[in-house]
């Protein structure tokens, strides 16, 4: 009998090797729990339990740091009006004052944010889309209850 060829007879090791593997049983498959990573269980949330709490204050929120980036360097961090790059020869509104706040709807409100007042560069409705108005809206009538 001839000899075989040395890559045919490691090429049949390889074949024997992965046939025995396949009919060796494989492990049960489960769920991942937190204590496969040495985690604490955590209690499931009760939705009408999370209703009742109540809402992060706004200046920890993902809407006050979108005021911070796309409001705040001319309406100023606190609402003012004061911001940094304030236009010139433009008095910006305090949105701190009550006068101011009753004298605006929220429907107002979301116009000039998505489309600006006078200056498209300053239109911000798609860049935010709604939700983002609608959040940048509630965030603006919070600086009226601020102290």
């Amino acid at each position: 009998m001839p000899p075989v060829p040395r890559h045919l007879s490691f090429s049949f090791l390889a074949l024997a090797a992965l046939a025995s593997a396949s009919c060796s049983p494989s492990p049960e498959l489960r769920e991942w729990t937190p204590a496969d990573h040495g985690q604490e269980p955590q209690a499931q949330p009760n939705p009408q339990q999370a209703q009742a709490q109540p809402r992060p204050a706004a200046s920890g929120s993902a809407v006050a740091a979108l005021y911070r980036m796309s409001c705040a360097s001319c309406h100023g961090t606190t609402g003012a009006g004061d911001g940094p790059h304030e236009p010139e020869g433009v008095a910006l509104a305090d949105f701190r004052d009550a006068n101011w706040q009753a004298s605006q709807t929220d429907e107002a409100l979301g116009m000039v944010i998505r489309a600006g007042r006078d200056d498209p560069d300053h239109a911000f409705g798609e860049r935010l889309g709604e939700a983002g108005v609608r959040a940048l809206v509630q965030h603006v009538r919070a600086f009226a209850a601020a102290p």
